[in-house]
């Protein structure tokens, strides 16, 4: 610590920053035993990873599925549709919760989601597609697949 005529401050010497490279970190926990044991059970989404020729593009729960099955959303859209509808939902992943991720779709307003065994890195920007329930009194997004842009 230092001091100037504005007060004090931290003075660094060296700084090391290192991004993040969730590609890798998601390959090395995809192989640990931690998610092998992700059943596959009926209603969780595939867990199969495939990432494009671009690295800073990936797909998780890359089962196959009919896209056009699933209605683009905004949070407020999903307040008023029906229970099982499926939705596409464009935002990003803020911080985890007790049932899965919380993101913020394209105008910043929150989606509960129960990931089920997908991966969706933190502060990426995501399109999360899955179905729409109740629980706990709320609409939650049930996650099929997640194709992220770094």
């Amino acid at each position: 610590m230092e001091a100037d005529e504005k007060g004090p401050y931290l003075k660094m010497e060296r700084v090391n920053y290192r991004d993040p490279d969730p590609l890798a970190e998601y390959g090395a926990a995809k192989s640990s035993a931690a998610a092998a044991a992700i059943s596959a059970e009926e209603g969780t989404a595939d867990n199969t990873y495939a990432v494009s020729e671009d690295p800073n593009y990936f797909t998780s729960g890359a089962k196959a599925i009919d896209k056009t099955a699933y209605t683009p959303a905004q949070a407020k859209d999903l307040a008023i549709m029906d229970e099982g509808a499926r939705a596409a939902v464009t935002g990003r992943a803020i911080r985890e919760t007790a049932r899965g991720l919380l993101f913020w779709d394209e105008e910043n307003a929150p989606v509960d989601t129960v990931m089920n065994g997908v991966y969706a890195p933190l502060g990426q920007r995501c399109t999360i597609y899955g179905t729409v329930h109740h629980e706990e009194g709320t609409m939650v997004l049930s996650v099929d697949r997640v194709e992220s842009v770094a």
